[in-house]
């Protein structure tokens, strides 16, 4: 089973994830309680829930582009260390990953367009696979779609994974870098004061 599985394996690891969180912004929802009642209220349960989301997201995808490196064979051309890397797996790990919401989003857009009566549920269906971002999407009505919302919600995560995959390629960590207060080291025991 090769690199394939590998791939694979991340992909139902997202799959995972996307799971979690839709039972944690669910949670989060009773939290916000009264706030989601308005605009603002909802604009902050998203960018928490949306924060987590991608944060997640993107940890994992790094991770994979991390053990990716770990794998493979460095070769040598005269002065440099070159790593031979497949530029395209990140863009098949954020697609393979969003299936579902591809075809959840897929689903509503064919029930909208054909006035379909499952229009209805098809959008409940998405907006539950995209709980993280809900408080970003209005009331559907005939003058006010949430299609373009829907559309940047459903390729954010695969947008995310081209970066997060070429840092955790390169060994490079934002939290890391950027916020060291954040990450919890041992102190060696063994000082000699």
């Amino acid at each position: 089973m090769g690199k394939s599985s590998k791939t694979f394996s991340v992909v139902l690891r997202l799959w995972g994830v996307q799971i979690l969180l839709i039972i944690i912004s669910i949670m989060f929802m009773g939290s916000f309680g009264g706030m989601l009642e308005r605009s603002i209220g909802r604009k902050v349960y998203s960018v928490v829930t949306a924060f987590i989301y991608l944060g997640t997201y993107y940890s994992r995808v790094w991770n994979a582009g991390r053990k990716d490196v770990k794998n493979m064979v460095i070769y040598n051309n005269h002065h440099e260390n070159q790593i031979r890397i497949k530029q395209t797996k990140s863009i098949i790990i954020g697609l393979l990953a969003a299936i579902p919401n591809i075809a959840a989003l897929a689903v509503y857009i064919w029930a909208s367009a054909t006035g379909s009566s499952i229009a209805g549920v098809a959008n409940s269906i998405f907006r539950f696979l995209q709980s993280a971002f809900v408080g970003l999407f209005g009331v559907d009505t005939p003058y006010t779609s949430n299609l373009p919302m829907y559309i940047i919600v459903t390729v954010l995560p695969i947008i995310t994974s081209i970066p997060a995959y070429f840092a955790g390629t390169k060994d490079f960590s934002v939290t890391e870098r950027y916020l060291p207060m954040l990450i919890y080291k041992k102190e060696d025991g063994n000082k000699n004061k």
